[in-house]
């Protein structure tokens, strides 16, 4: 009985809270009720069909987008590159997947693509020297700062950045860099390494294809030893060693190869029997060193340009895009 008051009074307090939320969702609900009215049913149509456009235009654009970037490189010209290596990677591989369960492979052959590195940084293209030229000025004029300053040093407008044949001139007396074009850049010997200075270069022999008698420059190339004597890395090295003595020291970075091409022999038998041989080739690095041989010119250090322009001439297209897709520049 003592409690009963307290109890009448919380019951009192939950009802009147009751009754205030239902008036405030009437008085809502009331306010709510003209503007629904107003809203016809085809204006209600009309909103949807707008959102629905909405959805439609929004799905179209998407599906466009998508389309433009499976197409979007074919006009530039890294997109060409990527298709012209495609065709080509993909023709090779369809033509060595018919003939290779039907040639007899007389030979294991293995070439040795010797590289010497660039020796000087490659010249800048326009852009990047005016960007440089740019930044150098920016550098020097910095930010301008309130007078006073104590952080930083007064501003000279008289001042101006250094170009290179200042530097140059404010070398000691004697003291010169050297040419970065050679004496022998500008004669054309291509029979010495001191030669294309901002490329890498390649070492090379004569070769003769014996389909149309034609001389051109290849790479040292040896039989690999079947009696598993020798890795194929092993007869790379091998290679170099027949070709152009012991004195040009190189390494390999590993045993894969970079390469892989076959020769067919021609047929002067009267079978069927069609023979010929897989090469695979090994990128080798010059640590230093150079070619021995008994004349200077039964070999050559040549850049993949001068390499790819020679297998066209001699061996053909085929040729000359294995060797610019394998070589680097």
């Amino acid at each position: 009985e003592e409690l009963a008051p307290s109890i009448i009074k919380k019951m009192l307090s939950t009802t009147t809270a009751c009754i205030a939320r239902a008036t405030t969702r009437r008085a809502c609900i009331a306010t709510a009720i003209p503007s629904i009215q107003t809203r016809n049913l085809s204006s209600i149509k009309e909103e949807k069909a707008a959102a629905k456009a909405r959805r439609a235009a929004v799905w179209e654009k998407r599906r466009e987008t998508a389309e433009k970037r499976k197409s979007r490189r074919l006009g530039r010209a890294r997109g060409t590159r990527n298709t012209e290596f495609s065709d080509f990677l993909g023709a090779y591989q369809e033509e060595y997947d018919l003939i290779k369960n039907k040639v007899e492979w007389k030979k294991l052959r293995v070439a040795a693509v010797v590289e010497r590195l660039p020796v000087v940084t490659p010249d800048m293209p326009q852009w990047e020297s005016d960007y440089w030229q740019l930044r150098d000025y920016l550098d020097l004029f910095e930010k301008e700062y309130p007078e006073g300053n104590p952080f930083m040093a007064p501003h000279d407008e008289a001042k101006e950045s250094e170009s290179y044949e200042d530097i140059i001139a404010s070398l000691p007396e004697g003291l010169r860099p050297a040419p970065r074009e050679t004496e022998a850049d500008e004669s054309g010997y291509i029979h010495t390494l001191d030669r294309a200075l901002k490329q890498r270069v390649y070492l090379t022999i004569p070769n003769t294809n014996v389909s149309n008698a034609k001389t051109y420059w290849d790479f040292p190339t040896t039989d690999v030893k079947m009696d598993g004597s020798e890795t194929l890395v092993e007869a790379a090295k091998r290679a170099v060693r027949e070709k152009v003595g012991s004195k040009l020291e190189v390494f390999a970075f590993g045993n894969a190869p970079i390469a892989f091409d076959y020769r067919l022999y021609p047929n002067n038998s009267d079978t069927d029997a069609v023979q010929g041989e897989k090469i695979f080739y090994y990128r080798i690095q010059r640590d230093e060193g150079n070619a021995v041989v008994d004349n200077p010119k039964d070999c050559a250090w040549l850049t993949r340009e001068e390499i790819v322009q020679g297998m066209m001439e001699a061996l053909g297209e085929r040729a000359s895009k294995f060797h610019r897709y394998h070589l680097s520049n």
